[in-house]
């Protein structure tokens, strides 16, 4: 036979103890059943926003990496679909050895970017080199630059002609520290964001063979001025990787030392993502990351 709980053996001070007890692990409950509510909704709206941030930063590079393709394939076509008319490749082969060679291709190289600067008003630099690295020609919308680094040592050089004339983005480490030189900045362009894009530049009718190499320069600063409009929290920064995961450009905040340059692999960022985010410990210093990647340029 079952006993009976009863409690009539307490005393009035026990059962009012008791039903205090019951009332305060029943509010106990309740809050924390609305501590963790609130908790999911703010992690789900930081999620959105996060997801929200990267899709419009993403959708603005990608608009910067069709700008670099154009760029730096337009000599190439403008030669070809003008018969050679106002091409520079004809001064290519004897620049260095006649200055009337000399002065036609810098008259006929800054005719074309100064069109190109019209066109592409966050085209900063257009850049010509000799297969083996050395500067050709430049041009510039700052014409405080003075010089273009040598692309001798750089070790993707020859990877970039092995492409065939595809674009490849440089990452931010590829990136010469001398690369535009410049007497003082009085316009703050030396702290801007920039985007690098570099492409051989081939013979259609010559078996393909390499002409010169094209190195273009985009300003990308308003994905900063957005990073800044839209970001959610304080210590939030962004950074842009190409498909390999190797970092193209970051905001001003992103912690650069820190992760030294390695990236993790997160997941789809999204509120059907079963992992809308991946945690990362770096240093002693724990990181939440959402990363949206747009497929047909490889980017995120």
């Amino acid at each position: 036979m079952k006993k009976k709980i009863s409690l009539k053996h307490l005393g009035v001070r026990k059962r009012l103890f008791l039903i205090l007890f019951l009332i305060v692990l029943l509010m106990a409950g309740c809050f924390s059943y609305i501590f963790l509510t609130l908790r999911r909704q703010t992690s789900a709206r930081l999620d959105t926003a996060a997801y929200q941030t990267a899709a419009t930063l993403l959708e603005q590079a990608s608009g910067k990496v069709d700008t670099l393709d154009k760029v730096t394939s337009y000599l190439l076509q403008e030669h070809y679909q003008n018969n050679g008319y106002g091409s520079i490749f004809p001064y290519l082969s004897d620049y260095a050895t006649s200055e009337e060679t000399s002065a036609a291709l810098s008259k006929t190289f800054t005719t074309a970017t100064r069109k190109l600067f019209y066109l592409f008003p966050s085209l900063e630099g257009l850049y010509l080199y000799t297969n083996d690295g050395e500067p050709i020609i430049f041009d510039s919308r700052d014409f405080t630059r003075l010089t273009a680094a040598s692309l001798t040592e750089a070790p993707w050089r020859e990877h970039v002609i092995d492409r065939k004339g595809r674009l490849m983005l440089l990452e931010s480490d590829q990136i010469p520290s001398d690369f535009n030189k410049s007497e003082g900045d009085p316009s703050g362009r030396t702290s801007r964001h920039y985007l690098y894009g570099t492409r051989v530049l081939i013979n259609l009718r010559s078996s393909f063979a390499p002409l010169c190499l094209v190195v273009a320069q985009l300003d990308i600063n308003d994905l900063q001025s957005s990073f800044n409009r839209l970001h959610s929290y304080r210590g939030q920064s962004y950074a842009l990787l190409d498909k390999d995961h190797g970092l193209l450009s970051f905001s001003d905040s992103f912690p650069l030392e820190t992760m030294s340059g390695r990236m993790p692999v997160a997941g789809a960022s999204g509120a059907s993502s079963e992992a809308a985010y991946a945690y990362e410990t770096f240093r002693g210093s724990g990181y939440f990351f959402h990363m949206v990647t747009d497929h047909s340029t490889g980017l995120s």
